[in-house]
């Protein structure tokens, strides 16, 4: 009988990450970062093995039921002790490449901070959903004033000078710390929402609320549309409140905003 070479790979039951935000729409702060932090582990993983991928990209990411990501697609990817795959060898999407991919004269500086240039669209485009091409794109702040420390991780993700950009890594922890940080304010947010006495908010608390408000929406069940309308209601009654007050809200007013609706 005849010997067949064959290749054994995993059946992921999903979509691409690509289509699932085109799908979703804006998604929520916790599952965007949950994302990032996947995929970043996934590359420090890659990394940690000599293996650059190259095309990081929303297309070459699948999302499967649970929802948990999985990188695709390392047709190009280049291994840093091989010679099979020339590190300038470059193909993919330009919207997500490099400044040193799609540059001849700079073939050799393609390394892991390729990947890590990459990383910082997807986190970008995850909260802002656009991906312009070129150097121009939307900051997360604009949108999410709370998330500037995501910005900054963005910003050091897209340096031209890829020894410039930090390790994978750097950007898992960074992650991680801003994960744990906002989530640890949001749970100051709770804890204001019933208090024993009354209590002043600062800005900062503002957005917090607004936040706050915002994921409890947006983590209802689409099947809960009296839930949804009612947090809708309390949003807009946050919001007529805020224009019509001089003085920054206080706990008991955003109590009684919920014992109103």
């Amino acid at each position: 009988s005849e010997v067949a070479n064959y290749i054994v790979m995993e059946l992921i039951e999903g979509i691409t990450l690509k289509q699932y935000i085109t799908r979703r729409g804006a998604l929520s702060w916790k599952e965007a970062l949950h994302f990032a932090s996947q995929i970043a582990r996934a590359l420090t993983h890659a990394h940690e093995k000599g293996i650059i991928h190259r095309d990081i990209k929303p297309e070459n990411i699948f999302v499967d039921q649970t929802p948990h990501l999985v990188i695709a697609d390392f047709g190009i990817a280049h291994f840093e002790d091989s010679t099979q795959t020339k590190a300038g060898a470059w193909m993919g999407n330009k919207r997500y490449a490099a400044p040193e991919q799609t540059d001849q004269n700079k073939s050799d500086l393609v390394t892991c901070a390729c990947d890590i240039y990459a990383l910082g669209r997807i986190i970008n485009e995850l909260y802002t959903k656009s991906n312009p091409a070129g150097t121009q794109y939307t900051t997360i702040a604009d949108a999410h004033p709370l998330f500037l420390p995501l910005d900054k991780i963005v910003y050091r993700c897209l340096i031209h000078d890829p020894s410039l950009r930090p390790t994978i890594a750097d950007v898992l922890t960074d992650i991680l710390l801003v994960k744990e940080d906002i989530a640890e304010k949001l749970e100051d947010i709770q804890d204001y929402l019933q208090p024993d006495e009354d209590v002043g908010f600062s800005e900062e608390d503002i957005d917090l609320i607004k936040i706050f408000l915002s994921e409890l929406k947006q983590n209802l069940d689409e099947r809960h549309g009296v839930l949804i309308s009612k947090f809708g209601a309390i949003e807009s009654l946050f919001t007529n409140l805020l224009k019509n007050s001089s003085e920054m809200p206080k706990s008991t007013d955003i109590k009684e905003l919920f014992d109103i609706v």
